[in-house]
């Protein structure tokens, strides 16, 4: 009975708490359970940790590895727009090894943000061309 009320580790439960939460089942079990799991914890709060802890179970990886990328005010401005300091990014490594989902990912953090800010789940930065002069690119390229 333990092991079935904690969302880490049920086996027959996993529908029930699907129903409950109001979240589609679909993957492995292993899937399932991290769907769970993360939407739980994604309902408890909104600082760069709450986020690296609600994402990690959805994009295969530790905590410690899903990357949260904040815009500086002084960033903000230096782009031309301000309001780019409402802007932040979660980062999955893709070099890393786990299976994960993006679209999943999205979901949760579109939940989460408050809603002043908009957070988008990428899995690279490799198009970011500043130099500390031009200015050029500020953003990461297609957002």
């Amino acid at each position: 009975m333990i092991e079935e009320s904690d969302p880490r580790t049920c086996n027959e439960t996993v529908s029930d708490h699907e129903i409950e939460l109001g979240i589609s089942g679909s993957g492995t079990l292993q899937d399932r359970r991290n769907n769970i799991v993360s939407f739980l914890l994604s309902e408890e709060g909104f600082r760069p940790d709450d986020f690296k802890n609600a994402l990690a179970p959805v994009l295969g990886l530790s905590p410690t590895d899903v990357i949260v990328i904040e815009i500086s005010r002084s960033d903000a401005v230096a782009s031309g727009d301000e309001r780019q300091i409402f802007r932040f990014f979660i980062r999955r490594d893709p070099s890393l090894p786990g299976t994960f989902s993006i679209s999943s990912a999205q979901h949760i953090v579109d939940q989460m943000a408050p809603s002043h800010t908009q957070g988008f789940v990428i899995v690279s930065d490799n198009f970011l061309t500043d130099d500390p002069d031009s200015l050029t690119d500020r953003d990461i390229l297609g957002v």
